[in-house]
Order: C-alpha cells, then sequence, then structure tokens
C-alpha cells in the first residue's frame, strides 16, 4: 500500500491519494488499509516516514562522495543540483508533506529531524572544504546556506516555475545562478 501510495502522489498530488485509491492500486482491501493505518492521516505519515528514510541515505551518500571533492564551487554545485532534483522530482511528496499536513504537529517534528539531519551533514561537507570558506564564521556561513537551499526547494514544492516573477529559469540556470550566489557569500572569492 505504501508503493501505492507513493506513486498516486507522483502522479496526481495530495488530492489522488485516496483510501478507495490506494486499496485499488495495491490491490488490497479498505479494512486491511484501517487495520494497518487507521486513516488517511496514518498513511501519509507511513509514506513521510519511508520517503524521508530514503531521502535521509541518499543525502548520506552523497555527503561521503562529496568529502572527497577538493573545490568548493564543484561541491556547491553538486550539492545544489541533487537538492534541487530531489525537490523537483519529488514535488508532490513534498507538497503533501511540507504544506497540506503543516498544521499536524507529527509531521513537523519529523520533518524537522530530517531537516536538521541534512542541516548537520550540509555543515560536515563544507567544513571538510576548510580554508576554501572564507566567511567570518563558517557555522553561521553553513546555517544559512542551508536555509537558502531549503528555501529554493520550498519554493519548487509550493509555486509552479514563473509564479513568483513572471521569469521563467530552465534548471541549469537554477544550478548555476544559486552555486554562484552560495560560492560568493561562502566567501571563496575574497582571497582571489
Amino acid at each position: 500500500m505504501l508503493d501505492a501510495a507513493e506513486e498516486l502522489l507522483a502522479e496526481g498530488g495530495p488530492d489522488a491519494l485516496t483510501v478507495g485509491a490506494v486499496v485499488a492500486r495495491a490491490d488490497s482491501s479498505v479494512g486491511a488499509f484501517y487495520a494497518r493505518f487507521g486513516d488517511r492521516l496514518g498513511l501519509l505519515l507511513a509514506v513521510q516516514d519511508r520517503f524521508l528514510d530514503r531521502l535521509e541515505a541518499a543525502a548520506i551518500a552523497q555527503a561521503s562522495t562529496l568529502v572527497a571533492v577538493d573545490d568548493l564551487r564543484d561541491v556547491l554545485e553538486q550539492l545544489v543540483a541533487a537538492f534541487l532534483d530531489v525537490f523537483r522530482a519529488n514535488r508532490n511528496a513534498f507538497n503533501a508533506i511540507l504544506v497540506q499536513n503543516l498544521s499536524v504537529r507529527s509531521f513537523r517534528v519529523r520533518g524537522a529531524q530530517a531537516s536538521q539531519q541534512g542541516a548537520r551533514a550540509f555543515a560536515a561537507i563544507l567544513d571538510a572544504c576548510g580554508a576554501q570558506v572564507t566567511h567570518p564564521d563558517p557555522a553561521v556561513a553553513a546555517d544559512f546556506t542551508f536555509r537558502t537551499l531549503f528555501a529554493l526547494a520550498t519554493h519548487i514544492v509550493m509555486m509552479d516555475e514563473g509564479e513568483v516573477t513572471g521569469a521563467v529559469l530552465d534548471p541549469h540556470q537554477w544550478i548555476e545562478q544559486t552555486t554562484e550566489m552560495l560560492h560568493l557569500y561562502l566567501g571563496a572569492d575574497r582571497n582571489g
């Protein structure tokens, strides 16, 4: 049923995720659904846990490869690309988790845990870049940089491209411009 729920979210967003649709897609029964999840919110919580567990594992794998990259700009470009690609590819799931259920405390708590873990991993990657980060306070810089990426990702989840300013950026522009902004902020060019 979790596979079915994820497929429905990906295809049609939160509105497509109904008990009937999940049961039909999973070739299951309403009784089995309610026995396992209790209600639609229980299903969404299970989807969120599974989804965030996968994202956390992917982030850890990505972080371990980036620690070996020598150039801060390359690190940032790979991080920005991965971050924005994940949010684009999973827009409907993030919409259900971040937006549709924002008022549900358990969603917020689990989301905050995942976000904080991501921020710690991001800070560790930047720390591995050492002297290339010349911002006067590297810890603040890492925190603010992660918040900036998270804000951009939230924009992708909540708004269609072009809604904010009327301009449309292609994915390459998002990556290039965001990387440049973060690279300058972190101070990589202050000494050069």
